[in-house]
């Protein structure tokens, strides 16, 4: 009886070559003599060079790669990727590669031998953009950074202050007083920056609940500047609320949430305006176009530099001149708003000039915030 040969399924040379164009990572098939036999469509994407231009270049040409470790760049060379055998994948990190525009990017990159016919004839190299994964292990960097330095300063004098009140004998007691007010604020420090990070933690996670309720919108404002009155005092700077003539009427609205944008932009300009002249203004209005209203605060502080506005709203950025004013700060604050403001659907921005003072803008649709049901509510500082 004859035995029946089991068939094979194999790609069509047009099914094969729409797959090699689609993958979402470059591809790179190199001889023996370390050219360029074929390069996918997203590879001359990421290199910048047409696909069928790069066929027959030597790899050397095709990839500029440099080693970057600590800031330190060291030429790498390619040839190195090329060093196999039948047995082995290689992967390589840490690799930057210039693109033909000149570009800089990290790339990653696995490299395995080609075999035809039992031999090795050439490897096939997939490698993709790791500008995300670059920037995940910053962020993660920065994050440890800030995090072990803010925490620093209150863990040594709560440290301090305790051990001051342990000795014997005693201190007096209006110095007793005195380093309990002190360790009670270290302590509210902690508390704000840890409540601070599981904030970011919940919107970043897309878990925060937003609960509207009809309120009226004008005299929400007004109700809540009132209550930041005895802040400004403390910075000796008057707030100012530019009351519009019109009625806003009710607005669902979550009024936890806009609290906390008002409170942290408004405090912020207290923070970082100088002298007796101090002043913060806050006004409301409608952009008929847009159908939204536009909650606007105004300081004439020490502004921001065209440089620092393009990443004021990252995570843990702090401008420079806000650093010399107030060395204290996360650099959370402004992250959180722009997304709690994003999250109820609305949009922040500011104008500004270094030494002229900055005002923002905050947006919320003309037909208020719509309710999202979540287990999460951002914690009050």
């Amino acid at each position: 009886m004859a035995t029946r040969k089991k068939k094979t399924a194999v790609l069509d040379p047009d099914d094969l070559r729409a797959v090699f164009s689609s993958m979402a990572e470059g591809l790179v098939v190199v001889n023996t003599k370390q050219r360029v036999e074929a390069l996918n469509q997203m590879g001359g994407v990421l290199l910048r060079i047409a696909p069928m231009q790069a066929q027959g270049m030597p790899i050397q040409n095709l990839f500029e790669l440099y080693h970057v470790e600590h800031g330190e760049k060291t030429p790498w060379p390619v040839e190195r990727i090329l060093k196999l055998d039948i047995t082995r994948v290689r992967i390589w990190d840490h690799i930057y590669c210039k693109n033909k525009i000149g570009g800089l990017f990290p790339i990653t990159i696995v490299v395995t031998p080609l075999l035809t016919d039992r031999a090795v004839s050439g490897a096939v190299i997939l490698f993709r953009d790791a500008t995300e994964e670059v920037r995940t292990d910053e962020a993660k960097s920065d994050f440890v950074a800030v995090v072990s330095h803010q925490l620093q300063t209150p863990l040594t004098a709560i440290k301090l202050f305790t051990e001051i009140l342990d000795e014997e004998p005693p201190v007096p007691n209006a110095q007793r007083k005195e380093y309990l007010g002190l360790l009670r604020s270290s302590v509210e420090r902690m508390i704000k920056l840890v409540n601070e990070m599981l904030n970011v933690s919940r919107l970043e996670a897309g878990a925060l609940r937003i609960d509207p309720a009809d309120t009226d919108f004008k005299k929400f404002i007004k109700d809540a500047l009132k209550e930041l009155e005895p802040v400004a005092k403390t910075h000796a700077c008057e707030l100012i609320f530019r009351e519009p003539a019109e009625s806003f009427g009710s607005l669902p609205l979550d009024t936890s949430l806009l609290t906390q944008v008002l409170f942290n932009l408004v405090e912020n300009g207290m923070r970082y305006s100088k002298g007796p002249a101090c002043r913060v203004m806050v006004d409301i209005g409608v952009d008929a176009k847009a159908e939204e209203f536009v909650l606007r605060i105004e300081d004439n502080g020490i502004g921001i530099t065209s440089e620092d506005q393009k990443r004021l709203f990252t995570k843990f950025f702090r401008a420079d001149n806000a650093r010399k004013v107030q060395s204290n700060g996360s650099g959370l604050g402004l992250y959180v708003v722009k997304m709690i403001v994003e999250a109820w659907g609305g949009k922040i921005w500011l104008t500004s000039k270094a030494g002229s003072g900055t005002t923002f803008f905050v947006t919320i649709p003309q037909g208020g915030m719509k309710p999202r049901k979540s287990a999460k509510q951002l914690i009050k500082n």
